[in-house]
C-alpha cells in the first residue's frame, strides 16, 4: 500500500475515533510500521491535500514552466540578436533577454520555491525556522536533500509542499539523519546567506540596474557618435534643365565692387539620369557594412545621397559619390526627394 493510501486510512481513523491516541493498538499499529512518528505527518498530509495545498502545487507547476521558458527566453533572444535583421528585431531580442534574465536572477537569489518569492521580497527572511522530528526514512522517492537554499544541511519530507525558510513549513531531519526534538528553534544564519530583506532588495536592485545599463554601454561603443563628413552634400536640382546648358553668374561685393580680377564668373550645371537615394531612419544616420550584416565601414547621415548598384537579400549595395561602397539594409533606404 502506498504511503498516500496509508495517511488516507490513518486520517479517517482519527477522525472516526476524535484523535490519533484514541484509535485501536490494532489499526494504527500496522500503519505505525511503514509510518513511525505519523502524527506530524497527519498534519502535514492534511494540509498538502487541502485546496489551498492544491492551489499551492499549481501555482509552482506553472511557475516551475515560467522557469524553463526564461532559459528558453534567454537563446531565443541571443538568436534575434545574432540575426542582426533591423532594429526593431534586435530590440525585441534585448527585450526577451532582458526579462528571462530578469526572472531567473530574481529566483536564484534565494532559492526557496516559486510561490515564496514575492512574499521574500516584500517580507524578508524569517530568522528562525521550526524543526520538528519524524521517523520517516530517507528513501529516493520518500525525501532528499532540499538543494534549493544556499548552505543548507536540513533535510525536508517529500509530501511537504516545497518547504522554505518564509513559509516557516516543517523540515525534518539534519543531514546526518538526527532526530531533532519537538519545537526546537534554530538560528539560521550559518544556514541561509540571505537573512535581512534590505540585502535582498539592494541585490536585486542592483543586478536590474546592471541589467539596463550594459546594454546601453555596449550599443554606445559599437555606434560612436556622428562625424560630420567634409565634404559638402550633393546639390539637389529641383527643375532639370538640358544637359550642358551654361549660366552667366556675376559675383558682386556688398558695396557694388567687382571681385579682384574683374571677371565675370561662369558655372557650369550637369544634369544626370541616375537615381538617386538617401536615408531614411529615426535617428537621422545609419551604418554602412563591408558585407551584408557583416563590419561596419562608416555612418551615413540623411544628407547624403548615393547610388544603388546591386542587391543581396535584404541589403542594397550602394556606391557614394566619391566611389565608396559598402551595404546597408533595404528599410533604411528612399528614393531622394
Amino acid at each position: 500500500m502506498s504511503i498516500n493510501n496509508l495517511l488516507r486510512s490513518a486520517k479517517k481513523f482519527e477522525k472516526e475515533y476524535g484523535s490519533w491516541d484514541k484509535v485501536p493498538f490494532h489499526l494504527k499499529n500496522g500503519i505505525e510500521k511503514h509510518i513511525p512518528h505519523i502524527q506530524d505527518l497527519l498534519d502535514n498530509w492534511e494540509r498538502d491535500n487541502s485546496w489551498q495545498g492544491r492551489l499551492n502545487r499549481r501555482i509552482n507547476i506553472l511557475l516551475s514552466f515560467l522557469h524553463a521558458v526564461s532559459y528558453f527566453g534567454v537563446l531565443a533572444g541571443g538568436w534575434l540578436l545574432l540575426l542582426d535583421v533591423n532594429d526593431s528585431v534586435n530590440g525585441l531580442g534585448m527585450i526577451i533577454i532582458f526579462i528571462s534574465v530578469i526572472y531567473l536572477i530574481w529566483k536564484r537569489l534565494f532559492l526557496s520555491c516559486e510561490f515564496c518569492l514575492s512574499q521574500i521580497l516584500k517580507t524578508g527572511i524569517n530568522k528562525e525556522i521550526k524543526l520538528t522530528s519524524s521517523g520517516y526514512t530517507h528513501t529516493k522517492k520518500g525525501g532528499g536533500r532540499d538543494r534549493r537554499y544556499k548552505n543548507n544541511y536540513y533535510w525536508y519530507h517529500y509530501n511537504e509542499i516545497y518547504p522554505c525558510y518564509n513559509c516557516n513549513r516543517k523540515i525534518i531531519y539534519q543531514k546526518m539523519g538526527r532526530s531533532l526534538p519537538e519545537s526546537n528553534n534554530i538560528e539560521i544564519e550559518k544556514s541561509f546567506s540571505y537573512k535581512y530583506n534590505s540585502l535582498v532588495k539592494k541585490v536585486f536592485m542592483s543586478a536590474v540596474f546592471i541589467l539596463i545599463a550594459i546594454p546601453i554601454m555596449v550599443e554606445a561603443l559599437e555606434n560612436p557618435p556622428y562625424e560630420k563628413p567634409d565634404r559638402k552634400p550633393v546639390i539637389e536640382i529641383i527643375n532639370a534643365e538640358p544637359a550642358g546648358k551654361e549660366y552667366d553668374i556675376e559675383e558682386t561685393h556688398p558695396n557694388g565692387i567687382h571681385d579682384d580680377d574683374g571677371i565675370m564668373k561662369k558655372d557650369t550645371i550637369i544634369n544626370t539620369d541616375k537615381v538617386l537615394y538617401q536615408i531614411n531612419d529615426p535617428d537621422g544616420w545609419t551604418n554602412m557594412r563591408m558585407s551584408p550584416g557583416g563590419e561596419i565601414i562608416r555612418t551615413i547621415d540623411t544628407l547624403e545621397r548615393f547610388e544603388v548598384i546591386g542587391e543581396e537579400r535584404n541589403w542594397k549595395m550602394v556606391k557614394l559619390d566619391n566611389n565608396e561602397e559598402g551595404f546597408i539594409h533595404s528599410s533604411r533606404i528612399i528614393i531622394a526627394n
